[in-house]
């Protein structure tokens, strides 16, 4: 969603831990390069006492059982969601202030919430919370939000309309009844 003054990046229907389960992952012919097994065994982060054979239909390889695993989301969400928005290009980016991020716009805060709780990372020079300025006239005016839903409520409430596709579904709506 997005609005002139807002960017809003929504994540749903996320469990709260993902688990990875217990896997077989296949290395390289035990006939190889040692430098190819070093290489398998460094970019796997394992050790070579870690290491089976296994006889296959094209040969014999080195396998490790790589163990099942639980991974909290909220600790993706901290890692991941920084590089997705680099990743975000604009038309007319251009720096703001003295900052070396590129934006559309001057990028003030980002609120981010997972859980009821605040993510916890740092895009460029700012720090996520679960704050959001809410009158971009006074930027004292800022308010806690735990969830997406108290957000767009919020919003709807104060006559803002940030899914993009309403508000220009209305712009047109409006523009029609004056034509």
């Amino acid at each position: 969603f997005s609005t002139p003054n807002r960017l809003i990046i929504v994540f749903e229907g996320l469990s709260k831990e993902i688990n990875q389960k217990a896997a077989e992952i296949k290395g390289p012919n035990v006939n190889a390069l040692e430098k190819a097994i070093e290489g398998f065994l460094r970019s796997n982060q394992i050790d070579k006492k870690d290491l089976f054979k296994k006889k296959i239909e094209k040969g014999e390889f080195y396998f490790f059982k790589k163990p099942s695993n639980k991974i909290n989301t909220i600790d993706l969400l901290e890692e991941y969601t920084p590089l997705i928005l680099d990743k975000l290009q604009w038309k007319k980016s251009m720096k703001w202030g003295a900052h070396s991020l590129n934006w559309a716009r001057p990028l003030k805060s980002i609120l981010a919430v997972f859980e009821n709780k605040s993510l916890d990372f740092k895009f460029h020079h700012l720090a996520c919370s679960n704050t959001t300025f809410i009158d971009k006239e006074f930027e004292d005016k800022k308010k806690i939000f735990k969830d997406f839903k108290s957000y767009k409520d919020f919003f709807k409430q104060s006559g803002i309309m940030i899914d993009h596709n309403l508000r220009k579904e209305f712009i047109v709506k409006e523009f029609e009844k004056i034509s």
